[in-house]
């Protein structure tokens, strides 16, 4: 009986080891104001995430968490204001010290950074369809914290475009989330070199 308690024991143990060893991740999106908050390109973003940080080495922290942790640091530090660019509306870009200001406050050891830019929409007709087409550029980085440095820096670019037949309108917003799919299918990282 005694060693089935400390077997128990022993495993328990192991079990919390390896559970407090797990490396934080936290999660930062920057899109145009009209797709931040979108319920769709948060799954797909969370999707992807799942793929690069398996789940027996890190944990990944709530999307909605760290988000809030975005806004109040914006908010406190009067990054508010909204800006142009190309087509859509930001919020005031985050340099490298606002994210590891924001990851040290999280007490995270990793942060996904994801920065979502499109053109204009370009629209196109024919005889007997329409369509919609954008690109996107995605920004995609990873900032060790306890280093401040970025271990992976990419940009992708990748076309979206929807298409109605006839008498329909074409969605740019399905031009939009093809694109980002694409865009988030090209980014690969080995955690193994973060």
């Amino acid at each position: 009986m005694r060693k089935v308690f400390w077997l128990v024991l022993l495993f328990t143990a192991l079990m919390s080891n390896r559970i407090c060893a797990q490396e934080q991740v936290a999660v930062f999106l920057e899109a145009p104001v009209t797709f931040c908050q979108e319920a769709k390109v948060h799954k797909m973003v969370d999707e992807k995430v799942a793929l690069i940080f398996e789940k027996d080495k890190f944990e990944v922290m709530p999307l909605a968490q760290a988000i809030n942790a975005v806004q109040i640091y914006r908010a406190e530090n009067d990054m508010t204001a909204l800006s142009s660019s190309g087509w859509g509306r930001y919020a005031v870009a985050l340099k490298k010290e606002d994210i590891y200001s924001i990851a040290k406050e999280l007490e995270c050891d990793y942060v996904f950074f994801v920065r979502l830019s499109n053109d204009m929409p370009r629209y196109s007709s024919r005889l007997f369809h329409s369509s919609a087409k954008t690109t996107i550029s995605c920004d995609v980085r990873v900032l060790n914290v306890a280093g401040n440095k970025y271990t992976f820096s990419k940009q992708v670019y990748s076309d979206g475009k929807s298409t109605a037949i006839y008498m329909g309108a074409p969605s740019f917003e399905r031009a939009y989330f093809k694109a980002f799919s694409k865009a988030l299918d090209k980014i690969k990282i080995d955690t193994s070199t973060i």
